[in-house]
């Protein structure tokens, strides 16, 4: 959110979306999860193709092929990728961001997306990772 302030108008997109009703609730279903990646895909190469700037893809991403296909995307429509993380002292404290979360996460969830987490610093990171075959989901997902 502090980018979109930064550029004024922007395009955030979040696979977190999905799960919120008409009220903004956010109800989430563990088995729609492929579903609603594909969807937030979907959403971020219709951006793209509409050249709207800049395009915030706000997802939880732990490991470094997760952003594989939206890098792919991005420089498949020229974009520039930039990689942003949390800015905060507690970023890496369970507990805290255990009271913070606002969807429910579990703290145990939270514990080992800390342990799995991939540290990336560049798109050469991302494109040479590669997803573990037990997620493979087939050729569409890096479209």
């Amino acid at each position: 959110r502090e980018i979109k302030n930064q550029f004024g108008s922007a395009e955030i997109l979040s696979t977190d979306d999905y799960f919120r009703n008409e009220d903004g609730d956010y109800i989430f279903q563990g088995y729609l999860l492929k579903q609603a990646h594909e969807w937030n895909r979907s959403r971020a190469r219709s951006a793209m193709e509409e050249g709207l700037s800049p395009v915030i893809i706000d997802n939880t991403n732990i490991h470094a092929w997760e952003m594989k296909p939206y890098v792919s995307m991005a420089l498949e429509y020229d974009y520039e990728v930039i990689f942003r993380e949390p800015e905060t002292s507690w970023k890496w404290n369970v507990n805290k961001l255990h009271r913070k979360t606002r969807n429910g996460v579990p703290y145990k969830t939270i514990e080992r997306m800390l342990d799995d987490f991939e540290e990336v610093s560049n798109i050469h990171d991302v494109l040479n990772s590669e997803m573990p075959r037990r997620y493979y989901p087939g050729e569409d997902y890096w479209r």
